[in-house]
């Protein structure tokens, strides 16, 4: 009897470290995450405009991955266009916003975060022209609905006098992009699951 119990707590014991090992793991594995982690004891500005400039980086990023999609999957041309469009100005703005972190010894994630990857993962699933095109045009808008509160936060919250005119500068352009995407969705008949009920103002 005492030989099983041991035998169990052994068991027990295995269990327990593993899935402590396995959920530090996805952590570590996780960029944002790790990019944060180092900000905390190295980035020359405070936290939540550090935060700002890693979770900007993570949108970009993820943004640009799907933009490049667009090339080799999606049907429509209006949709292939936009994502063209997009792609050259997150480029840009990815530039800009690593040129000014690098100053500020700000850590930006070197890959997109586990959630963005399995969006991307998912939308390659997709297997008819029509349903990518949907979901294509959906996670687009959806990353864009997400900049856009993400900047218009940041335009009035963050203190570095950098990262706020970025965020500033940027605000317009991710508006812009969000209302042309929701023009082509509603030309294209679709209905969105979650429809967005923040409107778009040109302010």
């Amino acid at each position: 009897m005492k030989n099983t119990r041991l035998s169990m707590l052994g068991f027990t014991l295995a269990v327990l470290s593993f899935t402590f090992i396995s959920c530090n793991n996805n952590a570590r594995n996780d960029s944002v995450q790790r990019a944060e982690n180092i900000n905390d004891s190295t980035a020359q500005v405070n936290e939540e405009d550090a935060r700002f400039a890693v979770n900007a980086a993570d949108l970009n990023m993820g943004t640009l991955q799907l933009a490049d999609l667009a090339p080799e999957r999606v049907a429509d041309d209006r949709v292939k266009s936009i994502a063209n469009m997009v792609q050259s100005e997150h480029e840009a703005a990815q530039s800009e916003l690593e040129q000014i972190s690098s100053g500020k010894n700000i850590t930006l994630p070197m890959s997109i975060s586990n959630d963005r990857r399995d969006d991307l993962n998912d939308i390659r699933e997709a297997e008819q022209a029509e349903n990518f095109d949907r979901k294509y045009l959906d996670l687009l808008i959806e990353h864009h609905e997400e900049a856009r509160r993400l900047y218009e936060h940041a335009s009035k919250d963050v203190r570095d006098v950098e990262l706020q005119a970025f965020a500033t500068k940027y605000l317009p352009l991710i508006k812009k992009h969000e209302e042309q995407l929701k023009q082509i969705w509603d030309s294209l008949g679709y209905q969105r699951d979650m429809p967005n009920v923040i409107p778009v103002t040109n302010e």
